[in-house]
């Protein structure tokens, strides 16, 4: 089973949204595990596991996913409650192929 859990933030305010996860993220790039695991996607920091855009990045990146051959992919919205609500809308209207299994906020749609 192949899995991806970016995080999900739709928003007119990409740049803004990066520098915010990346500011209050900082620590968790500095942890071994996470620091390796970066490293080896050669990834910088936190902010750049994301998926931060309007709602055409966000069913881009679904489809990204489901193109991959992932079987589970978690979606987690971060911003204002009104980001966080308009991002499930998204997720939850995004049509994956049969064999990919779409997971919100913990709640299987």
């Amino acid at each position: 089973m192949r899995r991806g859990r970016p995080r999900r933030q739709l928003t007119t305010e990409p740049d803004r949204a990066r520098d915010t996860i990346a500011r209050d993220f900082t620590a968790v790039g500095d942890m071994p595990a996470y620091r390796a695991s970066l490293d080896r996607a050669g990834l910088s920091g936190p902010a750049d596991t994301v998926v931060v855009g309007d709602e055409s990045v966000i069913v881009d990146a679904l489809a990204r996913f489901r193109d991959a051959s992932a079987t589970d992919v978690i979606v987690s919205p971060l911003g204002s409650l009104a980001d966080r609500a308009r991002t499930l809308d998204v997720a939850g209207g995004f049509s994956p192929r049969e064999s990919v299994n779409l997971y919100t906020a913990g709640v299987r749609r």
